[in-house]
């Protein structure tokens, strides 16, 4: 069973290197069988014990010098699993680390135990250099891969906020954790050189292949060399080639004011066991091409802040426009709303409106429902009516000889009345309109009709008692010459009593009679009597 472990600063591309190393064979490091923990999170625990057990030194560091992690791309990563940030942290600065008690090689052995069935595994750490002593003494199986890169990737992999808080103070702090985190790797290279390998992350990522195959063979790891393809080669060149000599040129000068970090990293160059063949030469950037083309890439990015700026400039105009047309738009809103609450409104009412037809529509249903009711049985007592008028016809035929004679008798005492009224010399006053209404055909027919529709015997001879009135009065006027030459009803004194009578039942009765048929009166006659009554119950 093998097992790496791979250590480098925050600034190299550690991380990188053990994403390379995984995608050739190297599993990663299950977590531990009984606790869960990872290997990073037993690191943590064990570099607290070490601080706890070192308490007693005063102006301890509390917190880390590589406390950020790049990728090779320059950008911040964390690896999931890592929990470092609210650690305290044992410095490279503090050289004083306490033995570690042996109960705490529980964790370690469970942690082992855990991953008994993988033939090749490991995983990264930037802090495990604090107790790198205790994984070798713990496990001297284990393998250790030391990654450094040059110091410039402080700064050229630095992100933008990052850069904008730099000052000389934070640049020396950097520079200072650098130097003293890769002096300590050099150390622990040099301690345990029979099982590890010093390598330049840059060289890594520039020749895969080459590069696994040396610490294959260094590490006797049984990589899977040949089964995958140098895919991060021609990122990280177009990577280096991204950074651009006007930046070169500057960190090459605040590097020059370090020799001692540029002395490191040239030992480091000369003791590891891939070193970066492309080494970084402070003197190209003293060339004098190089200084031309940092020169023009001031201009272009000059040029570029003009451009940036006419294109803010256009951009602030299209924000006021944009503001300007969420302005109307708000406005436009309330009138909208407004208008949806008018409607709502209108809505409302319609409904409403519409709630009330629907009961009244209800309303003149039932009772058109209960006029067909009453419709019906005036068709049924109709038709009783009529077969009784049938059997009242004889009857009838036996009236009007009667009227006969007493129309003669009429015509006699009218032509005796006309006579002495010749004789009168003087116009009198003249009295009797309401005795000549009440002598009209109506109020006779309507008289009739009143009295007998108090018993029933009256109902059924009603149609024969009306012919007969009929016929009577048809013989009156017929017989009665006298009747044409009566003063009009204008002329008679008692003219407005007249107009009284008129509207008796009797006379209303009689004339409603007389305009319909017998089907159009009875339909007519519930309304005549409503009316009647509401006229009487108003006067």
């Amino acid at each position: 069973m093998n097992k790496f472990i791979v250590i480098g600063h925050g600034s190299s591309y550690f991380l990188d290197v053990e994403h390379l190393l995984q995608q050739y064979g190297v599993s990663p490091a299950n977590k531990s069988k009984r606790e869960q923990f990872t290997p990073v999170e037993i690191t943590n625990i064990l570099r607290k014990v070490i601080s706890e057990q070192n308490s007693s030194i005063k102006n301890k560091v509390t917190a880390s010098p590589f406390s950020n992690n790049y990728n090779r791309k320059g950008k911040k990563r964390s690896k999931k699993g890592k929990k470092n940030s609210h650690l305290l942290v044992s410095s490279a600065k503090n050289t004083e680390i306490s033995t570690i008690n042996p109960i705490w090689n529980g964790l370690c052995l469970d942690l082992m135990l855990s991953n008994l069935d993988q033939e090749l595994w490991g995983w990264s750490d930037s802090y495990v250099i604090d107790v790198l002593n205790y994984w070798a003494d713990v496990d001297p199986s284990i393998k250790f891969i030391f990654i450094y890169d040059h110091p410039s990737n402080i700064f050229l992999h630095s992100s933008l906020e990052q850069a904008l808080s730099l000052d000389s103070n934070v640049i020396e702090e950097k520079l200072h954790d650098w130097q003293q985190y890769n002096q300590k790797v050099l150390s622990l290279f040099e301690q345990y050189q029979s099982r590890s390998v010093l390598l330049c992350g840059q060289q890594v990522l520039d020749s895969v292949n080459v590069s696994l195959e040396k610490v294959a063979s260094t590490l006797s790891a049984p990589l899977y060399l040949g089964e995958r393809r140098d895919i991060l080669d021609i990122d990280d060149k177009i990577d280096s080639i991204n950074s651009s000599a006007l930046e070169r040129v500057i960190v090459d000068n605040i590097l020059k004011q370090h020799e001692s970090i540029l002395n490191l990293y040239t030992e480091l160059q000369a003791k590891a066991t891939l070193p970066h063949l492309s080494l970084y030469d402070s003197a190209v950037t003293e060339n004098s091409q190089y200084l031309l083309k940092a020169w023009k890439e001031l201009i272009e990015q000059k040029s570029e802040l003009v451009e940036s700026q006419e294109v803010i400039a256009k951009s602030r105009n299209k924000i006021l426009k944009l503001k300007e047309a969420e302005s109307e738009f708000k406005i436009r809103k309330i009138e909208l709303e407004q208008q949806r609450k008018q409607l709502q409104d209108n809505l409302s009412n319609s409904e409403k409106n519409t709630q009330k037809i629907s009961e009244r529509l209800k309303e003149s249903q039932i009772e058109i429902a209960k006029i067909e009711i009453e419709k019906k049985k005036i068709s049924d007592e109709l038709n009783q009516v009529k077969e009784k008028s049938e059997s009242l016809e004889k009857e009838l035929s036996e009236d009007n000889k009667e009227l006969l004679n007493q129309v003669h008798i009429l015509q006699r005492e009218l032509e005796t009345y006309f006579l002495e009224n010749q004789k009168l010399k003087q116009k009198p006053a003249l009295f009797g309109a309401t005795e000549r209404v009440k002598q009209q055909l109506n109020y006779q027919l309507g008289s009739k009709m009143i009295e007998n529709s108090r018993s029933l015997s009256g109902w059924l001879k009603m149609p024969f008692s009306l012919s007969k009135i009929q016929h009577e009065y048809q013989m009156y006027e017929k017989y009665n010459k006298l009747q044409k030459n009566l003063p009009k009803l204008e002329d008679y004194q008692d003219f407005l009593q007249s107009e009284k009578v008129k509207k008796h039942l009797s006379y209303q009765l009689g004339d409603l009679y007389l305009k319909n048929n017998i089907l159009g009166f009875l339909c007519k006659l519930p309304k005549l009597v409503k009316e009647f009554r509401k006229n009487k119950k108003d006067d």
